[in-house]
């Protein structure tokens, strides 16, 4: 749900940029009609102006909505795949015939150091039937 209401909330000022076109053009005009007074010279200034606004809008949008938009994807991806991980492995230790306990213990090691609850810490909340969590 709350990577929904990411790309929710992301795509929302996406859409709004297609009001920009008629901006960028309506400015391009002025600014090249001030510049000259024939209409060859307005509309080459007028295009290269255009060119200018559209790329700076690019630029913008690459480093300031869509480079954000992906590392926020990329850290919920690694974050399900750490999941999904730490599932297979005790999937796999379960499947070698290994003690249930055992088979936690591969699961816990499978998760990134900075994340992953002490061995006590672990046995208890096995050993309590998981009271000791819930509290």
């Amino acid at each position: 749900m709350a990577k929904a209401s990411l790309l929710l909330a992301m795509a929302l000022p996406a859409a709004q940029l297609w009001y920009a076109l008629p901006l960028i053009v309506a400015i391009s005009l002025v600014y090249g009609a001030t510049r000259h007074e024939l209409r060859g010279p307005i509309l080459h200034h007028a295009w290269h102006t255009g060119l200018w606004m559209t790329g700076f809008l690019g630029v913008l949008l690459a480093y300031g909505v869509f480079q954000p938009l992906a590392a926020a994807l990329e850290h919920n991806a690694h974050a399900e795949a750490q999941y999904f991980q730490c599932i297979r492995q005790a999937l796999i230790a379960f499947a070698r015939g290994d003690a249930p306990l055992t088979c936690i213990e591969f699961a816990r090691r499978s998760i990134e150091p900075h994340v992953r609850p002490g061995f006590q810490e672990m046995e208890e909340a096995v050993k309590g039937g998981g009271s000791a969590q819930a509290a």
